[in-house]
């Protein structure tokens, strides 16, 4: 039987290395966007592209400050409208870049786990992790019932979406916390 691997790293009080924001928008969009925005709870962007960035730069430090990482994982990030209804969305996606199948334990590996079972980083600056977040959450009626990102760093989101639970959630997906599925649909990886 096939094995499949979760990213398991262990909690340390130093690291060698970060997970690093890779910015992926074009200009004026996204990560870009220079609409005015006020500062809130602790992200002092003004821009919604700057408080957008902030929002993943807290994401990587939350989890560099939890998890040993020896080798650093760059995240390619941007933000694009994705599927969104009055009644649903798809808030952000995630996966590793690139994964390997290692034959010896018939496991699956993404990229940003393989570089650090290794010990170095097969791709130097190329990113390990590939994420995506819906832009058409923000200022849009026909979405969510006209939900928003919330861009602060604390748990007072109200009725809107937090962005900051979104981006550790997608970029621990793109980490290694992910499954996959065998052949058959719906049936375990075998």
């Amino acid at each position: 039987m096939k094995k499949i691997i979760s990213l398991l790293l262990f909690v340390a009080s130093s690291s060698n290395a970060n997970i690093t924001i890779v910015n992926d928008d074009d200009p004026n969009e996204g990560l870009n966007d220079t609409t005015p925005v006020a500062p809130i709870a602790g992200n002092l962007g003004t821009t919604l592209g700057e408080q957008r960035l902030n929002v993943l730069n807290k994401a990587a430090e939350i989890i560099n400050s939890s998890f040993d990482i020896q080798q650093t994982v760059h995240v390619s990030t941007t933000f694009d409208p994705l599927t969104c209804t009055s009644n649903s969305a798809v808030l952000g996606q995630a996966s590793p870049s690139a994964s390997f199948l290692d034959h010896d334990s018939q496991s699956i590996i993404p990229y940003a786990l393989q570089n650090q079972l290794q010990g170095y980083d097969d791709n130097g600056n190329g990113s390990e992790i590939i994420t995506q977040f819906n832009s058409s959450i923000d200022n849009n009626n026909s979405c969510l019932n006209n939900k928003n990102w919330y861009y602060g760093f604390d748990n007072e989101s109200g009725s809107d979406e937090s962005f900051l639970s979104t981006a550790l959630h997608e970029i621990i997906h793109g980490m290694g916390f992910t499954s996959y599925l065998g052949r058959q649909a719906f049936a375990p990886y075998e």
